[in-house]
């Protein structure tokens, strides 16, 4: 199977925009000059219609697992790390999920909520956020865990608790039902994070037409992140720059060396195109081919969901 080493080949690495203060944050745009097969909304436009509805899977509920009612005629695209808020408590998806239209979908969740289990809505609803860098790859590599131990898309629930928790002592935030959205929203407001953003975040969104970016810290490849359509990712790029943000305001602070950062993401892209035939086949929640790759040794994690022959999403996360 050539189908990941052709699409990595051919991506385009754009200009990068960085900004070196105590560390050095670099984004480097990805592209592909390649016609859109699939069209699909976001999570977020498919909650705006009357026709779409993503709620706890029975009365009872199953911290685990909820239910994605899609009665539009639209697929919609469901991104790993996003938050979903209310119903018995709040939640993120597992992986990235592409829901056919009208059709109903079991969608896997973690729960980011420890201390509440009731009701505050009926349905769940976005705050069209993406969790930080560290708890979206600790939900990954659970993930691809499971899926070679167990054929599932649940990821360690109390691992994602421990990483919540620590980063509640660490920060010294308080929430009473112990909610990572509130982390979020003190985190935010304590450490301007939307500062950043309007650095990073509003120039990237204003400056390129892109399919997706690498995120590296100091000179090493962090993430990298790409969609088929471009709409899609220019509405989703400033929660996921926010997301990334908010990881790395915690790391230490060092001088950085000085290395070609577009180098160093060839690098790393040539590191997973030498692997590729090491990626494992699953079946997906939605609709296509969900194809994911774990290596401690060199400390890469990816997965590629591909539905007619189109890679939709691709993440790999490093370190």
């Amino acid at each position: 199977m050539n189908k990941i080493k052709n699409f990595l080949s051919n991506i385009q690495l754009l200009d990068p925009i960085s900004s070196k203060n105590e560390i050095e944050i670099t984004i480097i745009p990805l592209a592909l000059d390649a016609e859109l097969k699939i069209n699909y909304i976001s999570l977020a436009e498919a909650i705006k219609t009357e026709n779409f509805e993503i709620k706890e899977s029975s009365a009872e509920g199953i911290v685990q697992t909820i239910s994605a009612v899609n009665n539009t005629n639209d697929y919609v695209l469901i991104v790993e790390g996003e938050e979903l808020i209310g119903a018995k408590q709040n939640r993120i998806i597992n992986t990235t999920i592409l829901l056919k239209p009208q059709s109903i979908t079991n969608i896997p969740v973690s729960c980011i909520e420890q201390g509440r289990w009731r009701f505050t809505t009926e349905r769940f609803r976005t705050r069209e956020r993406i969790v930080d860098y560290e708890l979206r790859k600790k939900t990954h590599e659970t993930v691809n865990f499971n899926l070679k131990t167990k054929k599932s898309y649940h990821s360690d629930q109390s691992e994602i608790w421990d990483t919540i928790s620590k980063k509640f002592l660490r920060e010294k935030i308080s929430s009473p039902t112990r909610s990572y959205s509130d982390f979020l929203d003190e985190y935010t407001v304590r450490y301007n994070i939307d500062n950043l953003i309007d650095y990073f975040g509003k120039e990237f969104v204003r400056k390129y037409e892109c399919n997706g970016l690498a995120f590296l810290i100091n000179n090493q490849v962090r993430m990298i992140e790409y969609f088929s359509s471009k709409r899609f990712f220019k509405n989703f790029a400033l929660n996921l720059i926010k997301g990334l943000l908010i990881h790395f305001s915690e790391i230490s602070k060092k001088s950085p060396t000085i290395f070609d950062n577009v180098l160093e993401l060839k690098k790393f892209l040539n590191l997973i195109m030498e692997n590729e035939t090491n990626f494992e086949k699953f079946q997906p929640i939605g609709v296509g081919e969900e194809y994911r790759f774990s290596n401690n040794n060199i400390k890469i994690n990816a997965s590629c969901l591909v539905f007619n022959n189109e890679i939709i999403h691709f993440v790999a996360y490093s370190g």
